[in-house]
């Protein structure tokens, strides 16, 4: 498992030695192998352990267990590339073949967890949508305040013309 910074904190008083150290979590013994970043937020949502998930090929519909992709979220080494990343991720794959030919096939899709939520795609788009909204909502102050104008100089004219006895 991969636990958050603050977990570590709260809970195993930032015990260095942590790494490698079991904890039982739902019935299930998982060792330690890793501690996120204090400002690592993932999609908004908090969240104190990572674990691996599994599942049985049985239980997936025919079309599932047909799709054999599995997206993989990497942190690189510094000086590491997404290439090297690949590169690695397709050797374990072909280890894991060896030892369990039935899962053969699989392919995996290497990719930073800021290219998967498509920060740097989705910003212009933000930001152009921000300023279309911004653009909608001065057109409407702009009528809100010349129907106010409108209804002070009517105001205005209908009160002159009480004064002035037409």
């Amino acid at each position: 498992m991969i636990i958050s910074s603050d977990l570590w904190q709260r809970k195993f008083n930032a015990d260095p030695a942590i790494f490698g150290k079991t904890v039982t979590l739902g019935g299930q013994i998982y060792a330690v192998i890793g501690i996120m970043p204090e400002q690592f937020k993932y999609a908004f949502m908090l969240c104190a352990i990572w674990i691996p998930d599994s599942f049985a090929a049985l239980s997936l519909g025919s079309a599932q267990r047909e799709d054999r992709n599995v997206n993989v979220f990497a942190r690189l080494k510094t000086g590491m590339t997404l290439r090297e990343a690949q590169v690695q991720t397709n050797a374990i794959l072909e280890r894991l073949v060896h030892d369990s030919p039935p899962d053969r096939g699989w392919v995996a899709n290497v990719m930073t967890l800021q290219a998967a939520l498509g920060r740097r795609e989705h910003s212009n788009c933000g930001l152009a949508l921000m300023g279309v909204v911004m653009f909608v909502l001065l057109i409407a102050c702009a009528n809100v305040a010349g129907i106010f104008l409108a209804r002070h100089a009517g105001r205005e004219h209908f009160a002159q013309a009480i004064r002035c006895g037409h």
